[in-house]
C-alpha cells in the first residue's frame, strides 16, 4: 500500500525566538533529523514549507523529499497540514503527519505505522497512556484534513473521530518530545 510522510516545516517558531527547525541538534538542523528518519524508513516525503522556506529547503539538500509551499502558513498549522494533504500523490492510501520539531522520531515507528496503513485508518502512537506524534491518516479522512483552519492542527479532528481511532503502543517518550523552547532544545 502506498503510504508517505508529510513533514510540517512551515511554522514561525514564535516560542523559540528563532527558527527552531534550523537550530543545530547533534550536528545538523533539527528538521533534517525528521527527514532522515522518513527516508531511512523508505517512505516518500513531502516537506511543507512556509516561514524561512528557502533556508529550510537549502538545509535539506540533498534530500529525496518533495517540497510544497503553504502560502497561508501564517494562519496556523491547520493550513500547513491542508497544503501537505493537497500535495499528496493520488496513489497514497495514507499519510503520516510528522512534526518538523520532533527529531527523536524513529524510522522503526514510521515503518510500523506504514505497515498498518489503510485508507480508513487513523493510527496514533501511545506511550504510557499518552497520545503522541506522528499520526497516520488514511485517505478516507484526507477531506477532513484539507479543510483544517487555525493553529490546532488535527487534534480536534481526532477527538471528533475518536471511535475510528486505533493506537499503537510505543516503547519510549520520543513520540511526546518536541522542541518548542530553547530549554527543551
Amino acid at each position: 500500500m502506498a503510504c508517505g510522510a508529510i513533514i510540517l516545516a512551515a511554522g514561525q517558531s514564535r516560542r523559540m525566538g528563532f527558527n527552531k527547525l534550523l537550530a543545530d541538534y547533534q550536528g545538523k538542523p533539527l528538521v533534517a533529523h525528521v527527514v532522515d528518519a522518513v527516508e531511512a524508513a523508505d517512505l516518500p516525503a513531502i516537506v511543507v514549507l512556509g516561514h524561512s522556506a528557502q533556508e529550510i529547503r537549502a538545509a535539506l539538500t540533498p534530500s529525496r523529499a518533495h517540497f510544497v509551499l503553504a502560502e497561508d502558513y501564517r494562519e496556523g498549522m491547520g493550513r500547513s497540514i491542508a497544503a501537505g494533504i493537497n500535495a499528496a500523490p493520488r496513489d497514497w492510501q495514507a499519510a503520516i503527519i510528522c512534526l518538523g520539531d520532533m527529531p527523536l522520531v524513529s524510522p522503526a515507528l514510521l515503518r510500523k505505522l506504514a505497515e498498518k496503513a489503510s485508507p480508513s485508518a487513523i493510527l496514533v502512537p501511545v506511550f504510557e497512556g499518552r497520545r503522541g506524534n506522528p499520526v497516520l491518516w488514511g485517505r478516507d479522512h484526507f477531506h477532513e484534513l484539507e479543510t483544517l483552519q487555525g493553529d490546532e492542527g488535527a487534534r480536534k479532528k481526532i477527538s471528533r473521530l475518536d471511535s475510528r481511532l486505533a493506537s499503537i503502543s510505543w516503547h519510549d517518550d520520543s513520540i511526546l518530545r518536541d522542541f518548542d523552547t530553547p530549554e527543551t532544545l
